[in-house]
């Protein structure tokens, strides 16, 4: 990744079409802007994560109403594996400012699709608990980017199914 070697900042058209053996004149027949390559890479990326969730959910369906600790820290784990699999589109996406307002975008849809039709969210009380633990859960996951994955999975995702786990069941 050019940008996660260059920073966002340091990486220009110049940069990508010398690295893609284009003309720049090519990759502004597909782009207007190098912010437009990157909301697509983001929106690619995100979509191939959340994809993945998806069909693990699908074979593991879970329900917000009966909803097992057990069954939240296996989403969890995977959920960690993908993003550190994933791990240099992870640290752009989590630590560029700039980037924050496609992470937003992608997170609040991310948000929406777990909630709606996945976990069939239709009570607004625990909407609010599930709010709360999704914003705690995403600050958790930058934290543990930035510290360069340094908790092992299956002790992260104990912690955080735990929590969610009380969460939820406050909502009750």
């Amino acid at each position: 990744y050019l940008i996660d070697k260059n920073g966002f900042w340091n990486t220009s058209v110049s940069n990508i079409a010398k690295l893609a053996k284009i003309n720049r004149n090519t990759f502004y027949l597909h782009y207007g802007n190098i912010n437009d390559l990157l909301q697509e890479i983001i929106l690619k990326k995100s979509s191939d994560i959340t994809k993945t969730i998806d069909e693990f959910l699908t074979k593991n369906p879970v329900n917000y109403k009966n909803i097992t600790q057990n069954q939240i820290r296996l989403v969890m784990r995977k959920l960690l594996n993908i993003i550190k699999q994933e791990q240099k589109f992870v640290r752009v996406f989590f630590n560029d400012f700039s980037l924050s307002s496609y992470g937003e975008i992608y997170l609040s849809n991310v948000k929406k699709n777990l909630a709606y039709n996945t976990l069939k969210i239709d009570n607004d009380n625990f909407m609010f608990y599930y709010d709360f633990a999704y914003s705690g859960m995403v600050n958790t996951i930058r934290q543990w980017v930035k510290q360069n994955f340094n908790e092992p999975i299956h002790i992260l995702s104990s912690k955080m199914s735990k929590a969610i786990y009380q969460l939820f069941h406050c909502a009750d």
